[in-house]
């Protein structure tokens, strides 16, 4: 949840959000069963923002991302006062899910 905060913060900026989280905090301050969940969070950030906002809200809460680096190759070699110099050659790629 912090991480998509943050890209929240970022994409919609941070006032939004944080009227969002205030509200939302407000609202269920003395909630009991059923719990309030993140779609509640998504029902006041949606609130707060524009139609055309609306995308990104969706693209932070309701895909998930799997990042993989992978390195490839290490080159390297002495340098004077044995430093060293090195390279390191990586492939990485995203994946999304299908909403």
């Amino acid at each position: 949840m912090e991480i998509a905060l943050y890209a929240l913060r970022e994409r919609l900026g941070e006032e939004r959000v944080d009227t969002a989280l205030e509200r939302y905090c407000a609202k269920y301050r003395d909630a009991s069963v059923p719990y309030p969940t993140s779609a509640d969070f998504q029902a006041e950030l949606r609130a707060m923002m524009p139609e055309s906002l609306h995308a990104e809200l969706d693209e932070v809460f309701s895909r998930v991302i799997l990042r993989e680096v992978r390195a490839r190759q290490l080159l390297h070699g002495p340098r004077p006062r044995g430093a060293l110099d090195a390279a390191l050659a990586a492939l990485a790629r995203e994946v999304r899910s299908r909403t």
